[in-house]
C-alpha cells in the first residue's frame, strides 16, 4: 500500500467501507426536472396581408405554466434586432401583425424552475 494510505480512502474509515452499501436517500421514479425544452415545429400562416398567426408545439411532462414571447423588430436593411413586444401565454397560438416589416418570435416555455431556450422563428 501506498503510504498515507488507509482502507477506505486517506484518512481511512476504520475498515466500515462497505461498496454495496447505500447511504443516505434513495429517490425512487426520479424524473429530470428543471427548465423546460425549448418549443419545437414552429409554423405561421397568413392571415391577410397584414397579420399572420404562428404556431408551435409545447414539449410534454415538463409542467409547462406559461409560454414567454418576445417580439424583435430589424432595425433598416442591415440593423439588428430591437425587442418591441413580450408577454406570457398559455397556448400555442399568436396573432401577429407585420405590416410589411421583418420580424422575429422568440418562443419559450416557462416552468417553475425558468425559461426554455429560445425557438426562434422569422417573419416578413
Amino acid at each position: 500500500m501506498a503510504q498515507g494510505y488507509k482502507y477506505g480512502g486517506p484518512g481511512g474509515n476504520n475498515g466500515n467501507f462497505n461498496p454495496n452499501r447505500t447511504t443516505g436517500s434513495t429517490v425512487q421514479g426520479f424524473k429530470h426536472q428543471g427548465v423546460p425544452s425549448a418549443p419545437y415545429n414552429l409554423r405561421y400562416e397568413a392571415r391577410s396581408q397584414q397579420e399572420v398567426d404562428v404556431y408551435w408545439k409545447l414539449p410534454t411532462g415538463q409542467d409547462i405554466t406559461s409560454v414567454n414571447v418576445e417580439l424583435y423588430q430589424q432595425q433598416g436593411w442591415f440593423g439588428g434586432w430591437e425587442k418591441t413586444d413580450e408577454g406570457n401565454l398559455n397556448g400555442s397560438t399568436e396573432t401577429v401583425t407585420v405590416e410589411n416589416k421583418v420580424l422575429q418570435l422568440h418562443i419559450r416555455a416557462v416552468n417553475r424552475f425558468g425559461k426554455s431556450e429560445a425557438a426562434i422563428i422569422k417573419l416578413g
